[in-house]
């Protein structure tokens, strides 16, 4: 996770990884994944960003925020 949007991704317990398209490139500072399909990351500006199918797409979800404040 973290700069211009990065977000990657392990299948076998760290022992690779693999880069995913999070389709922005706003550094992200957090991720929680509920279970192996559903997840957010959260960034800069507010933005909060959503996966229901492991990863392969993230969605941009309205936070209301504008700023880091």
């Amino acid at each position: 996770m973290g700069e211009a949007g990065t977000i990657l991704k392990t299948t076998d317990l760290g022992a690779t990884w693999a880069p995913l398209t999070s389709g922005t490139t706003t550094t992200l500072h957090g991720v929680y994944l509920f279970d192996p399909n559903e997840g957010v990351a959260v960034g800069e500006q507010g933005l909060i960003l959503r996966t229901t199918d492991g990863g392969a797409i993230w969605r941009t979800v309205a936070s209301g925020v504008k700023d880091n404040q």
